[in-house]
């Protein structure tokens, strides 16, 4: 109802509640209303990003996902809360980048804007560094997910990311499925590229026979 009324009164109330609510359901509402309805103001995400709940820092990341627009403002809130303490949030931040990559969350879709590589790949490097363990399978899948499209495109993005998160442990699982995927693309250049940076791995990288098993798997 408040989505279809368009009143500013009421809006204005809405992000006042979502500043100084006190129940996080309540601010959760206003939120989620003030999304849905157009009345997100610009300063809004930013306090989100920054609020002491968990829970809201995590929907700033989603919501940025949702709008994707992709611009210099929302990328640099995504690439500061992939080093949040919390699973959740950044869970959150690596769908929101599966949203700048992809227009569907499940299959490869043309994205709404051309997403900035450069950038989403600084966001993933943060998220896989920030993650202290290999066992979160979700985040594992997800980060995945949001870099897969622009691997296909092209692996180097693939590679370059690599290069800057070789001894984190979500990185074996990327290296992996990077591999598989470029044999999927059954192109001799990009399979001489992956070739090219399996050569330049000293013998005793971590990252080495997550790789081989990806082209033999």
């Amino acid at each position: 109802v408040l989505n279809d009324r368009r009143d500013d009164t009421v809006m204005g109330l809405l992000q006042k509640q979502f500043t100084d609510g006190k129940a996080l359901e309540t601010r959760l509402a206003s939120l989620w209303t003030l999304h849905s309805s157009g009345y997100l103001a610009d300063d809004q995400l930013p306090k989100a990003a920054a609020d002491k709940e968990p829970t809201v820092r995590a929907w700033a990341a989603r919501l940025i996902g949702e709008q994707q627009l992709g611009n210099a403002k929302d990328l640099a809130l995504l690439r500061k809360l992939a080093t949040d303490s919390e699973p959740t949030v950044r869970v959150a931040v690596a769908t929101a980048c599966r949203q700048l990559t992809s227009g569907s969350l499940t299959v490869n879709t043309k994205p709404q804007r051309e997403p900035n590589a450069a950038a989403i790949a600084e966001i993933l490097a943060a998220l896989i560094t920030a993650t202290p363990t290999a066992t979160d399978l979700l985040l594992n899948h997800l980060v995945w997910m949001a870099a897969e499209p622009l691997i296909a495109r092209d692996p180097k993005f693939a590679f370059a990311l690599l290069n800057k998160v070789r001894t984190a442990p979500l990185a074996g699982t990327l290296a992996h499925k990077t591999m598989r995927r470029v044999c999927d693309l059954q192109s001799p250049a990009q399979l001489d590229g992956a070739l090219d940076f399996l050569g330049a791995l000293p013998a005793t990288d971590a990252l080495l026979p997550f790789a081989l098993n990806g082209l033999v798997d």
